[in-house]
């Protein structure tokens, strides 16, 4: 199995049995923490009225020179795409921010998701803040 920095694992254990669970890193060096880090809460994501609306966050210390936010079906398709340009660092402490806004959706949109570099061009610190699934 292969992990990056972030990523669940889905693990079910039988009760009242006492387990050793060992995680050994494979290969290389450890990476880098220097790297962009982009982000969506669900405390920003709006849905209603045909639309949902957000904002895209760079919560790591390296800019990002262009990235796009995607609208995904429950069915997997890719609905809508939107480039987000330049996400600069915080590095000031500062937020560094893109809001976004898809229109023209069906009433109901329980089950779509919203994410961010979809096509994972961007090295990041952590992928698993980049996806928010309506209704989840």
């Amino acid at each position: 199995m292969s992990l990056r920095r972030g990523n669940e694992i889905e693990l079910t254990l039988p009760p009242k049995v006492v387990h050793v669970l060992e995680l050994v890193r494979v290969g290389g060096p450890l990476g880098s923490f220097e790297s962009a880090d982009l982000a969506l809460s669900p405390l920003e994501l709006k849905v209603g009225n045909g639309t949902i609306s957000g904002v895209a966050h760079n919560i790591g210390v390296v800019g990002v020179e262009r990235t796009t936010v995607s609208l995904i079906a429950p069915n997997g398709k890719v609905v809508q795409a939107e480039p987000l340009g330049k996400l600069d660092a915080p590095v000031d402490l500062k937020p560094r921010t893109a809001t976004f806004e898809f229109l023209g959706l069906p009433k109901n949109v329980n089950g779509w998701t919203v994410m961010l570099d979809l096509q994972d061009l961007v090295p990041e610190l952590n992928e698993a803040n980049n996806r928010l699934t309506v209704g989840k």
